[in-house]
């Protein structure tokens, strides 16, 4: 019966994949049970095991970027699963930790949001959103982006108004707003530099490098 398939599939796995570490094979067996279950629940369930189980494996070997190919499979077979999507959001961290482009950061957790809505109830997820928006945006105003930058730290404030626990990094938010005052003062709008690096301070309070920029407006 089911619960007979499900406890052999288990034992498979401890076996082949993690005792002998022997992927080819643990794939070949995956496909031959697989193929032959006609209970579609229940091939579904073997199928998001055999995903969740090959993605801890590349996951505690450090291949984040295998790993989140099978989290991700399994993530679409139970979208709705804590477990994975927590781990999934830590499988993302670490493929996005070398990246540099902004927008394809942003772009990228937005695509993410829209396909597993669940994610958006993750704050780890919303604090890393949170982090690319202003991330975003002050690299628009450093290249004179005024309407995107303006667009974006609307996003930014609007994430930490509805979400006082976000986890951001207040240098981050500084380096933005300090790039967004810097736009304004050297086009002369000093009050708007003001406000912007009075926001600033009141989303990163003591930052440095914000504090520096107002005295020197003021």
């Amino acid at each position: 019966d089911a619960d007979m398939i499900k406890g052999e599939f288990t034992n498979l796995t401890q076996e082949v994949l993690f005792r002998t570490n022997n992927k080819t094979l643990y794939k070949e067996c995956f496909t031959a049970v697989h193929d032959g279950i006609q209970d579609k629940e229940l091939a579904d369930e073997i199928e998001y095991f055999y995903n969740y189980e090959l993605g801890r494996l590349y996951y505690n070997q450090g291949n984040y970027s295998l790993a989140k190919g099978y989290f991700e499979r399994a993530f679409q077979l139970q979208p709705n699963n804590v477990e994975i999507s927590g781990i999934f959001v830590s499988v993302i961290a670490h493929n996005l930790r070398q990246a540099n482009d902004g927008k394809e950061i942003t772009d990228s957790l937005q695509t993410y949001l829209r396909r597993f809505p669940v994610l958006g109830e993750n704050n780890n997820f919303n604090s890393m959103l949170a982090t690319a928006t202003v991330m975003l945006m002050g690299d628009d105003f450093s290249k004179s982006r005024t309407q995107a930058g303006e667009a974006n730290r609307a996003l930014f404030e609007k994430m930490i108004k509805d979400n006082r626990n976000l986890n951001v990094n207040p240098s981050v938010v500084g380096g933005a707003y300090s790039a967004a005052g810097s736009y304004y003062f050297k086009r002369g709008q000093k009050s708007k530099a003001r406000e912007i690096l009075e926001k600033g301070l009141e989303l990163a309070p003591g930052n440095y490098e914000l504090r520096t920029r107002l005295q020197m407006i003021r």
